[in-house]
């Protein structure tokens, strides 16, 4: 209830204020504000309610403070784009509430970005179960397996035959970004409730038969409702986002602002294969940076042949994006 209030208020103060400046009698101004809309979750358990999650804005490419700011993206491209074959973009002004993408509907591999949903998941069903976070799970052979199947992936820091809390899983996930913290958590974690994350954004549930994707765009919706604490408790939320403020990954989004900076992100990769070549590597940086007067979501995304090259154009678009907040804009 707190959480909806806090949702609508937003919405009104946002409005008025957007109103007043220079759209407020403009054909642009009438349909910016046509296409607001809101976001509810949605439960085939309680079909009569939907709770509001947030409020979604078109992109604010049509107002002119945030022109500078695409094009110098752009510009960023040109000068990688024989290193990076395709990006996207999506950046939020958490305080205004306006948002910029570029390609933010072009989908991709999130691979372990995907962690941050699981561990929403794990704190959500501690709400109705209060002693699984503190359950202990051991880490199986068959567990292990999952991890070492892939040659593409990190080893786990976790020992076979060794019990872990729910909680010290979720904090190797998010920090280390450990696949055998996210094996244990994945055959733990209930699988409705798993799902139930993805539905509460209208974002489409992950299958077993793999090839999942996601933009830039819709998986930033995880960040959002964690900033705003409207699906877990302020408190969770605040656990989750401090976990993923201490995550180990410093080549993307956080190399791109200052060192005072604090940046709650999850990072994933991915490698395109066919008959055992590598065609191309995904690299993929989202998260929230708490500028101390602007916080901002920043999603970047893209695709290419060298993961440092990769991650060098999402430190330089997050240069570019902190330094356009650093400067109103302007």
């Amino acid at each position: 209830m707190k959480s909806t209030f806090y949702i609508i208020s937003a919405i009104l103060i946002f409005a008025i204020g957007f109103g007043g400046g220079y759209y407020f009698s403009s054909k642009k101004y009438t349909a910016f504000i046509q296409a607001l809309h809101l976001v509810r979750s949605s439960d085939k358990n309680t079909p009569f309610v939907h709770p509001l999650v947030g409020l979604d804005v078109p992109n604010a490419l049509s107002i002119s403070q945030f022109i500078p700011l695409s094009q110098k993206i752009n510009s960023v491209f040109q000068q990688n784009s024989d290193l990076v074959s395709r990006y996207s973009v999506y950046f939020r002004d958490l305080n205004k509430g306006l948002w910029v993408g570029i390609n933010e509907n072009d989908s991709y591999d999130p691979a372990s970005m995907l962690k941050v949903a699981l561990a929403m998941a794990a704190y959500k069903q501690n709400e109705s179960d209060p002693d699984f976070i503190q359950s202990a799970h051991e880490y199986t052979p068959e567990l292990a397996a999952i991890n070492t199947s892939n040659p593409y992936n990190d080893p786990s820091e976790l020992k076979v035959g060794q019990s872990y809390t729910i909680e010290y899983l979720v904090s190797k996930m998010l920090i280390n970004s450990d696949n055998g913290a996210k094996d244990i958590l994945g055959n733990i974690v209930d699988p409705k409730i798993i799902n139930d994350v993805y539905s509460a954004l209208g974002i489409s549930i992950p299958t077993d038969s793999g090839g999942y994707k996601i933009s830039a765009k819709k998986y930033s919706s995880f960040f959002r409702i964690l900033y705003s604490g409207s699906y877990l408790s302020n408190s969770d939320s605040n656990t989750l986002l401090s976990l993923l403020s201490a995550a180990t990954f410093k080549n993307g989004i956080v190399a791109g602002v200052s060192a005072s900076t604090t940046v709650s992100h999850k990072f994933g990769e991915h490698i395109n294969t066919a008959d055992n070549t590598i065609n191309s590597t995904e690299l993929h940086d989202c998260g929230i940076v708490y500028h101390p007067t602007s916080p901002y979501v920043l999603c970047v995304m893209t695709e290419g042949k060298n993961e440092s090259d990769l991650s060098d154009f999402i430190q330089q678009v997050s240069s570019v994006v902190y330094q356009e907040v650093n400067n109103g804009y302007k």
